[in-house]
């Protein structure tokens, strides 16, 4: 049987005492943003994307026999249109499925696959209320994440993204 080093085990102990989240992260324009893992219920390459004539940001695919409502995050956070329409598709753009408490699923367009990241909770801090109140960008949850070398990530709220 193995003894556990003195450095090992400093190591384990140091890693419990800190609590860690889970986040999916994902890059839109030249921002990152996060949304908690538990909010996301899956992640598919993103198909055939129908019935947004009016440009408005909101649209409808299928997925397993259901109706999937898209709406199109560069334009609800930015309010601006994006680069790229979000009735196009290609097999590097993905759909974040996120559960609404309506129990109907929501999908986000994203042009690269997410990452997952485990946080200290500690980097998670609340977005200034001036920044917040500017209106600079809207979704937002009132958190952002800031992690050691590297950009902060702006925490986004499910329900504002309706």
């Amino acid at each position: 049987m193995a003894i556990p080093s003195a450095l090992r085990s400093r190591r384990f102990r140091d890693q419990q005492a800190q609590n860690f989240l889970s986040v999916v992260t994902f890059p839109l324009a030249q921002y990152w943003f996060a949304l908690p893992t538990v909010a996301v219920q899956k992640v598919i390459q993103m198909g055939p994307i129908y019935g947004d004539p009016r440009h408005t940001g909101v649209s409808l695919t299928r997925y397993q026999e259901r109706e999937i409502l898209v709406v199109d995050v560069q334009y609800r956070i930015f309010s601006r249109s994006p680069r790229r329409t979000i009735l196009e598709t290609s097999p590097d753009r993905f759909l974040l499925i996120i559960p609404r408490s309506d129990g109907e699923w929501l999908g986000l367009p994203i042009d690269q696959p997410p990452i997952i990241r485990r946080v200290p909770q500690s980097a998670f801090l609340p977005l200034p209320p001036s920044y917040h109140d500017s209106g600079n960008i809207s979704c937002l949850a009132d958190t952002i994440v800031e992690i050691a070398d590297s950009e902060p990530l702006f925490v986004l709220d499910p329900e504002k993204l309706k």
